[in-house]
């Protein structure tokens, strides 16, 4: 008997609601992470950026996170930030920019040189003005051999041109 009496009791026991799984909203991860930038978090406001990103259309927050993720030394973060701008903004000539520096950093040389070569041939300022950009960048690399890499390619593609030799 004092075993139905307890299986009874289960019986009208109603389940537990499932916790809420859906997504923190983009402010969370936003505030979050300039809290963790004024604490110097760098990781911790890297990842919270990289996190809205995934779902954030707004070519200006895209921006911010691409800055904040390679400021904070995440280049692994930042090629998938700069590659979510690239999709909702495929012309964006500094997510490109982005994306072939954090290759670089990754020592992704192929990746990279494809990268720059977008930002050279679709730059308002001219393919010799972005050279010469470029050329200032790479200079500041830590990757020395990657960056001659780089540079060796982007030459190939260029033969034209007087900055890229």
């Amino acid at each position: 008997m004092l075993g139905i009496i307890a299986c009874s009791a289960c019986v009208g026991v109603a389940p537990r609601p499932k916790p809420d799984t859906s997504e923190a909203p983009d402010a969370f991860y936003t505030v979050t992470a300039e809290i963790a930038l004024s604490r110097h978090e760098a990781r911790v406001a890297a990842l919270q950026y990289a996190a809205a990103a995934e779902t954030n259309g707004d070519v200006g927050f895209l921006r911010r996170a691409t800055e904040v993720t390679a400021e904070c030394l995440q280049p692994s973060l930042t090629v998938g930030v700069a590659a979510r701008w690239m999709h909702v903004d495929p012309a964006a000539v500094d997510a490109h920019r982005a994306a072939a520096r954090a290759a670089l950093e990754l020592h992704k040389i192929a990746q990279s040189a494809a990268q720059y070569r977008v930002v050279l041939n679709s730059s308002p300022r001219g393919t010799d003005a972005e050279f010469a950009l470029l050329e200032t960048e790479l200079a500041t690399v830590d990757n020395i051999y990657g960056a001659r890499q780089v540079a060796d390619r982007l030459a190939e593609y260029f033969p034209a041109s007087l900055p890229a030799l």
